[in-house]
């Protein structure tokens, strides 16, 4: 991780022909980023940051900052897109505006309500929040869904 960073720094000062406080900034909060992910892949900082840079497609500096906003409180972390759809696949949602159950994660298909889970206030932190392993580097999505429940 240290080389990494390392080279983020050198490449700052080759572009920009002086190290700032700004760039130390924030090559501290990759490295806290790489650490706050890693732990919720049971893996190391460095495995995490060289696993974020092998999917890397513009400057370092603009890509973390967009990218990977840090995870709150997950209910779930799934390994697969699949293992996502048969653990969702017997359920039906609650909607946090009206609580009423509905057919869709995303919005709310109860009658007299057109309350989204995507929308400015979100799920009013009653939401369920996951991530799914195998495609989060190509698409570092934190979903946040209606809240699954059994049918009945």
């Amino acid at each position: 991780m240290k080389k990494i960073l390392a080279k983020f720094k050198k490449d700052y000062i080759i572009s920009w022909g002086r190290n700032t406080e700004e760039t130390t900034k924030t090559i501290r909060k990759i490295a806290g980023i790489a650490q706050h992910y890693a732990y919720h892949f049971n893996t190391t900082p460095g495995e995490m940051l060289r696993m974020m840079e092998e999917h890397r497609d513009y400057s370092w500096p603009n890509y973390y900052n967009h990218k990977y906003s840090r995870i709150d409180k997950l209910d779930n972390i799934f390994e697969t897109e699949q293992d996502a759809k048969d653990f969702f696949k017997d359920k039906i949602f609650i909607c946090p505006a009206c609580n009423k159950e509905s057919l869709d994660p995303y919005e709310c298909t109860s009658n007299n309500c057109d309350w989204k889970s995507y929308g400015l206030f979100g799920c009013l932190g009653k939401g369920y929040k996951f991530i799914i392993k195998d495609t989060f580097f190509k698409n570092p999505t934190r979903y946040t869904i209606f809240k699954p429940q059994v049918r009945k």
